[in-house]
């Protein structure tokens, strides 16, 4: 976290857990690479069997992470599971891609993952790149990606993509879950999730306008955002 979580985050840790024992280990105002590498670490002092890493402007509804534990606990080729999750933009398509190269634009969406169109909401659907939004790893997974698995290793690639390409050369299977949706939360309290426009958590529940603008056009996929000056290395 930069300065702390918003309280869209904050319902869904004190709600939305389904009542699974977890440890909730964070990190304020600190470079995003040193704040998830010391997270790491501190997650494998740890026993637990899995990881859960969530932005702190993330929000999922009840459900969602029981249903990704069951996912990932009867299928062995499941190392890192990820939500359902896009941008802070009106209609965003999911923050996930079959194709590690495809870079993050609406030139490359024939490679994002988009139900309706390329699989059916609520598959389970093999990746190779994702955001850490909301992801869920074996803790196994997060031992053989080595020790600082967020060090940048370019320029290009955000500590997110770092962490991905570390867990593809280390053979681990990377999926997605399409039912797994879970809210992107703006500085104005909207709530974004895949292929929607912006709503609002109200009473702990998702709720979208019933009017709204279709997107039109060239659009970014989110605002820019500043998290620290990262290094870079191997």
């Amino acid at each position: 976290m930069r300065s702390g979580m918003t309280r869209e985050t904050q319902s869904a840790l004190q709600q939305n857990m389904d009542g699974i024992r977890y440890d909730l280990l964070t990190s304020i105002g600190k470079d995003v690479v040193t704040a998830r590498n010391e997270l790491a670490a501190r997650a494998l002092d740890r026993n637990a069997p899995y990881v859960l890493w969530s932005d702190s402007d993330a929000w999922w509804p009840a459900g969602t992470v029981r249903r990704m534990l069951n996912t990932i606990e009867r299928r062995s080729d499941i190392d890192v599971l990820a939500g359902y999750f896009g941008g802070r933009d009106h209609f965003s398509p999911a923050f996930c891609w079959r194709d590690f190269n495809t870079e993050n634009t609406w030139s490359n969406a024939e490679n994002f993952v988009d139900p309706g169109r390329n699989c059916a909401l609520g598959d389970v659907v093999r990746i190779e790149k994702t955001g850490c939004h909301f992801l869920l790893m074996r803790r196994e997974a997060l031992e053989r990606v080595g020790p600082a698995p967020f060090t940048l290793i370019t320029p290009q690639w955000s500590e997110d993509f770092a962490l991905m390409f570390r867990a593809l050369h280390a053979r681990l299977g990377l999926f997605v879950d399409t039912g797994a949706i879970v809210a992107h939360i703006d500085d104005q309290g909207r709530a974004h999730v895949p292929g929607y426009p912006p709503g609002q958590i109200v009473h702990n529940k998702l709720v979208h306008p019933r009017v709204f603008e279709r997107p039109t056009g060239p659009r970014q996929l989110g605002p820019e955002r500043s998290y620290g000056l990262p290094t870079y290395g191997a």
